[in-house]
C-alpha cells in the first residue's frame, strides 16, 4: 500500500510540471448518473449510456459506441446528434441478413471502422463478428455462433470464436480479432480466410518475446490496434502488458514491465506499469502515437513514435470531474475504449460514469498531406536511387528504412543523403539492399504523417555478371573447327555479347562461337555487351590461349564373328597416348572404357570405339560383331534309303567355321566313326556293319574364326 502511495504522489509531480502544456476534456456524449439507454434524434450529451465498452471514428468525423449492455452501436454525427445504427435494445444473435437497428446485439465489447465506412462489431456473447455495411445491413462476418477455436485456413464465418473482445482493421482491409477466451489474435483477409497470428489457442501464459508470435502465450487479450506500417499491438491485460507483432511476425514487449502498478511516466514505455487487468483499450494515430486506456489506474496513456510513455488524462482517481480543464487533471472511471480522429482529438469510454469524454487537441497546425507519394525503384548494382515527396503543412522530414520488419531513422553516410528533405538519395546500392523499403515522416510542431512505402530492387538481385568460356568437348585439334561455349552467372533476361580472337572482333554475338581457321596461339574471349537490364558497363570473360592438338590414330578388328550366347574380345590399338570409349552398351560385359572389352551381344552389333588425348582430340573406328546361329543337328538317324535322315550330317554353317573333327560314339562312349570333312556324314555303319538301334552320341569340334567350338548332343538310330 505505502508503494501505491509513493508511485501516486509520484504522479502528482508530473501532473504539476504537464498542466501547462495539458490538452483539455469534455463530454461529448452521454449523462453523469445513472444508466440508461435514451436520447436517439437528439443531442448525444442529453442521451443516456449503459457501460459504453468501445468507440470508433469515421472519415466524415462520425463517432460511433458500443453501448455494451444496451447491446447496441450507437453513432453520433458532426452535428452531435446520436441515433441507434445496429441492434434493437435485446441481447440476442438474430436479424443477420437484415436491416442492423432491428438485429440483435448481445453484449458488444469492441468495434471498428474500415475505409469503405464498414462497421465491424465483435459481439462478445454470441461468439462472433458482426458487419454493418454502408447501407445498413448486417451479416455474420466471422464466427459461427458457436463458441470453441476452429476453422483456420478456411472462410471466416464457418470459423469457431470465444468471446471476441476488440476488433481492428489495417489500411489493407485486413481483419484483426481479439479472440479473447481463446487467448489467441485472428486475422481475417481480404478473402475472408481467417488465420491465428498470435497466441497458442487455449493455453493462457506470458511468454515468446522475440520469436514468432504464434509460439508466444497471451493471456485474455483485450483491446487491438494496427499502425500504418503493419504492426499490431495487443493489450494484455492479465499481465499488464502491451505486446507488438511487427510485420515479419515477430512479437515482443511493448510497453510494462509485467508487474502491476502506476509508474514509468516520460521515460520508455518498456520501463513502465501498468495496473492488473489493463491496459484495456489501445487506438494508433496518423503519427505512429500509440494510445492506452489504463483501465485499474483510471488513466488515459500515449506513448509517442519514440517509445516514451506519458499519462495524458486522469489523475489516478477514480470520479468524475475536470470537464472544460487539463485533461491531466480530469477525473475518469474505469475507461475502457478508445479511439482517435485526424484532428488529433482522443475519444474514451468513461465506462462507469456513461459517457463519451473527448480529450481535445491542444495543436492547431493542419495535420501534414502527401501530394506525391515515394514510387519504387529498380537500379542496378553501384548505381543511384532518388525517392521523392511532395507534403503540404510539413515543417520537418526525415527518411527511414524497414529491415527485420522495423522501420529506423536514416543518417547521412555514405550511402545516404537528403534525409531530413524531401528527396532522399540513396547511393552506391550494394545487392545487400535489394528489397529495402523506404519511407518519408512529414511533421509540424503537432501533428506526423507517413509517407506510403516504396521499395528498392537491386537489378539481378544486385548481383554482378560474370563469365567464363571453355572449349567445346571434342577440345580443339588440327584441321577441326575450334568450339568455345560462354557460361553467365547473374546475366539478366538478354546477354548479348561480342567474341573477340586476338582482341579483335570476331563477329559473332551468341553464346557458342566457332572457327575452323583458329591458329595455335591465338587468343579467344568474350565480351558481354549488355545484359537486359542494368546495361552495366562491360563485363570481360577469361582468354584461352589455343592450343591446337592432334587427332590421334586408332585400329579396331574390323569384324568377329561368333555363335549364339558366346563372348568376344573387341581390340582397339593406339600409337597415342589416349582413352577408350566404347558404344553401344548393350552386350558389353565388362571392360567398355579399356583397349580390349568384352562382349556378348544377343545379335549382330556394330561397335563403335573413340579414343581421345587428353587435349580432347579424338577418333574412332568400328568393330563389326556377327552372333551366327549355333550348328543345329537332326535328334534322329533312319538309314531307310527315303532320302530322309539318311545321314547325320552337319547342317550349312558360317564359311567362317572350319571344324575339325565330327566323331560318333556308341552308347558305351566308345568312338565308332569320325572325319574331318565337313561335307560328309554317318550313315550308320561301322566297317559296312550296321549298328543296332540305340541312343549314340556325337562331338563336333571347330572354329569360327579365332573362337573355338564345341558341339555336343545325342540321337536315335532307327531302321
Amino acid at each position: 500500500m505505502k508503494l501505491n502511495q509513493i508511485a501516486f504522489s509520484s504522479f502528482l509531480i508530473l501532473i504539476s510540471s504537464s498542466v501547462a502544456n495539458s490538452q483539455t476534456i469534455t463530454t461529448v456524449a452521454g449523462v453523469i448518473g445513472s444508466p440508461g439507454y435514451a436520447g436517439d434524434a437528439g443531442p448525444a450529451n442529453s442521451a443516456r449510456f449503459n457501460q459504453p465498452r468501445a468507440v470508433a471514428t469515421d472519415g466524415e468525423n462520425n463517432l460511433y459506441i458500443a453501448d455494451m449492455r444496451n447491446h447496441v452501436i450507437r453513432k453520433i454525427n458532426p452535428n452531435g446528434i446520436v441515433n441507434t445504427v445496429a441492434g434493437n435494445g435485446t441481447a440476442g444473435n438474430s436479424g443477420a441478413g437484415g436491416p442492423a437497428p432491428a438485429g440483435q446485439l448481445a453484449q458488444p465489447t469492441g468495434m471498428t471502422i474500415d475505409n469503405d465506412g464498414n462497421i465491424y462489431i465483435a459481439d462478445y456473447n454470441s461468439s462472433v463478428i458482426k458487419k454493418v455495411t454502408t447501407s445498413g445491413i448486417m451479416t455474420i462476418f466471422a464466427g459461427n455462433g458457436t463458441e470453441g477455436f476452429s476453422g483456420d485456413e478456411g472462410p471466416a464465418n464457418q470459423a469457431k470464436l470465444y468471446r471476441p473482445t476488440a476488433v481492428a482493421v489495417d489500411k489493407d482491409g485486413n481483419l484483426y480479432i481479439s479472440d479473447a477466451s481463446n487467448k489467441v489474435i485472428r486475422k481475417v483477409n481480404k478473402q475472408g480466410v481467417i488465420t491465428t497470428i498470435a497466441g497458442v489457442p487455449g493455453r493462457a501464459g506470458y511468454s515468446g518475446d522475440g520469436g514468432p508470435a504464434t509460439k508466444a502465450l497471451l493471456t485474455q487479450p483485450a483491446g487491438i490496434a494496427v499502425d500504418y506500417s503493419g504492426n499490431v499491438y495487443i493489450a494484455d491485460p492479465s499481465n499488464s502488458v502491451i505486446r507488438k507483432i511487427n510485420s515479419a511476425g515477430i512479437i515482443t514487449t511493448f510497453a510494462g514491465t509485467g508487474t502491476a502498478g502506476y509508474s514509468g511516466d516520460n521515460g520508455p514505455a518498456s520501463k513502465a506499469q501498468f495496473q492488473i487487468g489493463s491496459p484495456q483499450g489501445l487506438a494508433v494515430d496518423p503519427a505512429g502515437n500509440i494510445y492506452a486506456s489504463d483501465y485499474q489506474n483510471h488513466a488515459i496513456r500515449k506513448i509517442n513514435a519514440k517509445g516514451i510513455i506519458t499519462t495524458i488524462a486522469g489523475t489516478g482517481a477514480p470520479d468524475y470531474a475536470g470537464d472544460g480543464g487539463p485533461a491531466i487533471l480530469a477525473k475518469i472511471w474505469y475507461p475502457i475504449g478508445i479511439a482517435t480522429d485526424n484532428a488529433g482529438n482522443v475519444f474514451i469510454t468513461d465506462s462507469y460514469n456513461n459517457t463519451i469524454r473527448e480529450i481535445v487537441s491542444s495543436c492547431n497546425a493542419p495535420m501534414p498531406s502527401f501530394e506525391t507519394q515515394p514510387a519504387n525503384k529498380s537500379v542496378c548494382a553501384g548505381g543511384n536511387a532518388v525517392f521523392t515527396i511532395t507534403a503540404n503543412n510539413a515543417d520537418n522530414y526525415q527518411w527511414q528504412v524497414q529491415t527485420n520488419g522495423e522501420w529506423a531513422d536514416i543518417a547521412d553516410g555514405a550511402n545516404y543523403t537528403g534525409v531530413t528533405t524531401n528527396t532522399l538519395t540513396v547511393n552506391a546500392i550494394t545487392a545487400k539492399m535489394n528489397n529495402l523499403q523506404y519511407r518519408c515522416v512529414a511533421n509540424n510542431a503537432c501533428r506526423t504523417l507517413y509517407s506510403n512505402k516504396a521499395a528498392l530492387t537491386v537489378a539481378g538481385g544486385g548481383a554482378i555478371p560474370t563469365l567464363a568460356i571453355a572449349p567445346a568437348l571434342n577440345g580443339m585439334c588440327i584441321g577441326m573447327p575450334g568450339s568455345f561455349t560462354v557460361k553467365v552467372t547473374n546475366g539478366g533476361t538478354a546477354p548479348s555479347y561480342k567474341w573477340l580472337v586476338n582482341d579483335a572482333d570476331a563477329g559473332n554475338t551468341s553464346a557458342t562461337y566457332t572457327n575452323p581457321a583458329l591458329q595455335n596461339g591465338d587468343k579467344v574471349s568474350v565480351v558481354m555487351e549488355s545484359n537486359g537490364a542494368c546495361g552495366a558497363s562491360k563485363i570481360s570473360s577469361n582468354i584461352i590461349e589455343v592450343k591446337m592438338g592432334t587427332t590421334p590414330e586408332v585400329k579396331a578388328n574390323t569384324e568377329i564373328k561368333i555363335f549364339e550366347g558366346f563372348s568376344a574380345k573387341l581390340t582397339a590399338t593406339s600409337p597415342d597416348q589416349v582413352t577408350y570409349s566404347w558404344a553401344p552398351s548393350t552386350g558389353i560385359t565388362s571392360g567398355a572404357s579399356t583397349a580390349n572389352p568384352i562382349v556378348k551381344p544377343a545379335k549382330t552389333t556394330t561397335y563403335k570405339v573413340t579414343a581421345a588425348t587428353a587435349s580432347g582430340c579424338a577418333a574412332t573406328a568400328d568393330v563389326a560383331v556377327t552372333v551366327v546361329k549355333r550348328i543345329a543337328m537332326a535328334r534322329m538317324l533312319t538309314p531307310n534309303g527315303d532320302g530322309q535322315n539318311d545321314l547325320l550330317q552337319i547342317p550349312a554353317v558360317d564359311p567362317a567355321y572350319t571344324m575339325q573333327t565330327f566323331t560318333v560314339a556308341d552308347a558305351t562312349g566308345k568312338v565308332i566313326w569320325q572325319t574331318t570333312d565337313i561335307t560328309k556324314g554317318w550313315d550308320g555303319t561301322v566297317k559296312g556293319v550296321k549298328m543296332p538301334n540305340g541312343i549314340y552320341s556325337y562331338s563336333i569340334i571347330g572354329t569360327l574364326q579365332s573362337g573355338k567350338s564345341t558341339v555336343k548332343g545325342t540321337f536315335l538310330l532307327k531302321r
